[in-house]
């Protein structure tokens, strides 16, 4: 296992028993002496919102370093896009811009078009929300793990 790999888990473990401050304190420590990871960063956004009170400005700003790090990272963006809807309705917008982007960015992958589904659809943006899912189901293979995910999300978007 690498070195790299060992801090990974070791932040992981604190994040998993709820050891928060220890995991950042770890990531940014890890930061400071050179370390640099798109993983790292996505962790110590997860760490800076597990905080009580959580640090949104702490995790958004890991997520936009994530991003800088690895501009053609889709995961980075769709994790930040997830967040800022989950921040509530001033997000949104911001929401859907940082989704489309991990969507432009990884067109195969579901989960960011699911996610900005979901998005478009807080937004207001209906017709766009159940074209996206439609086209995901008709892309997506039946075996596919995120198949019933998307078969209940576009039934739930066609529902009256």
């Amino acid at each position: 296992m690498t070195p790299h790999d060992k801090l990974v888990q070791q932040v992981s473990e604190f994040l998993e028993r709820k050891r928060n401050r220890e995991a950042l304190k770890l990531v940014r420590e890890a930061w400071t002496q050179g370390t640099r990871s798109v993983h790292l960063k996505l962790l110590e956004a997860e760490a800076c919102k597990a905080l009580l009170p959580p640090d949104t400005t702490g995790a958004l700003r890991a997520y936009e370093e994530a991003i800088a790090l690895e501009p053609d990272n889709w995961r980075a963006y769709n994790d930040m896009g997830l967040y800022l809807m989950s921040e509530g309705k001033r997000y949104l917008k911001r929401a859907v811009e940082v989704l489309e982007e991990a969507r432009r960015r990884a067109p195969t992958q579901p989960e960011p078009s699911l996610n900005l589904v979901l998005a478009y659809a807080r937004t207001g943006r209906d017709n766009e929300s159940v074209e996206l899912a439609q086209q995901i189901l008709r892309d997506l293979p039946p075996d596919h793990p995120l198949h019933p995910q998307a078969t209940a999300l576009v039934e739930a978007l066609l529902a009256p």
